[in-house]
């Protein structure tokens, strides 16, 4: 949907809990009874395979947040660890601000990447014209 090619579920909870959460929220794969370090461990191992968007809401989140290429806090309770260590913060809670954070981020990209290619044809133009014979610049320097 978003090129999201992989979602996994690593918690602290119960195996029980995790995989009713996994289940409801359609994961590909469910982990449980993580510490923080185990949480760092399976993200750092995930990164071999490419991108990481890591997505927490407590202290026992904040190491696997810092760790990875995204680390997106979502409100909760107290949130003041895990938002020192996220690159994003979501004020309002539930995972539905997670797509629509992903909507807007890749929106923005397209953005950049039209106004980027714009000023690439603006520099292209620029350019021919500050070297064609007939150039004020091109008239001028012939003259000196």
């Amino acid at each position: 949907m978003l090129g999201i090619k992989h979602i996994s579920l690593a918690s602290g909870d119960r195996l029980e809990v995790a995989k009713v959460i996994a289940g409801r929220l359609g994961m590909d794969t469910v982990q449980a009874d993580l510490s923080a370090a185990d949480k760092v461990e399976i993200l750092l191992r995930t990164k071999t395979l490419g991108n990481v968007m890591m997505v927490g809401d407590g202290v026992n989140d904040a190491p696997a947040l810092a760790a990875a290429d995204v680390g997106l806090s979502v409100a909760r309770g107290k949130l003041a660890a895990a938002a020192e260590a996220a690159d994003l913060v979501l004020l309002k809670s539930g995972l539905s601000g997670i797509v629509a954070a992903l909507e807007v981020v890749r929106r923005s990209w397209r953005i950049a990447q039209l106004h980027s290619k714009a000023w690439q044809l603006v520099l292209v133009c620029l350019r021919s014209r500050w070297h064609s014979p007939e150039s004020d610049f091109s008239r001028r320097s012939r003259a000196l």
